[in-house]
């Protein structure tokens, strides 16, 4: 899936609002987001009571880092007004989310494909009537005890022990965005490999 480099793109990282979800497995889109707002300041912030909208111009496009408000279950609900707002489409819009079934920290890239279980993906792909586009997994792991369940375990933060991991796995995932941002696919896939091999 190519994309046309002089077209906007958009990336939407999933979460739900709300400080009690801050920093907790189920909100990784929204900690990357913020981790790249941290690292790189946009141009233009728009609050919004649905979303948060970050205006960048660099790498040769412009592109928007979208935080939807609407809660995880219904992160799609939104798009229609940012795509027409933005300029951007479902095939130029990457997803960033967590994933039960990847090991801490490693990442899966994907041009199409189904939700994985995601619901907040899974509303995105009915809203947009197509699961052709991009979207970035970020792996949670599976709960350690078996009489956890899974949905308190997703809501849960993170341990102190799994931090360094995190960091590493934050500072390529920023990387990712960048060379999504230039269509550098072939590195991605590279980027990816080797820190598969890092962490494992």
């Amino acid at each position: 899936m190519l994309l046309n480099k002089s077209s906007a793109k958009l990336i939407v990282g999933l979460g739900n609002p709300g400080l009690q979800y801050l920093q907790t497995r189920h909100n990784i889109g929204f900690t990357l987001i913020d981790s790249f707002i941290a690292t790189h300041p946009p141009l233009k912030m728009i609050q919004h009571a649905q979303y948060q909208l970050y205006k960048y111009q660099a790498l040769g496009v412009t592109f928007f880092l979208l935080k939807p408000l609407t809660y995880m279950n219904l992160s799609g609900e939104i798009l229609p007004l940012i795509w027409k707002k933005t300029g951007t489409t479902i095939a130029s819009t990457l997803v960033l989310c967590d994933n039960l079934d990847l090991p801490l920290a490693q990442m899966r890239f994907k041009l199409k494909g189904g939700s994985a279980g995601q619901k907040g993906l899974q509303n995105i792909i009915h809203v947009a009537n197509t699961d052709q586009f991009p979207r970035l997994f970020f792996g949670i792991g599976r709960p350690s005890h078996p009489a956890q369940s899974i949905s308190s375990y997703v809501l849960s933060s993170f341990t102190s022990e799994e931090e360094p991991t995190l960091q590493r796995g934050y500072a390529i995932a920023l990387t990712i965005i960048q060379l999504w941002v230039k269509e550098d696919f072939n590195k991605i896939y590279e980027e990816l490999a080797l820190h598969a091999k890092s962490i494992s």
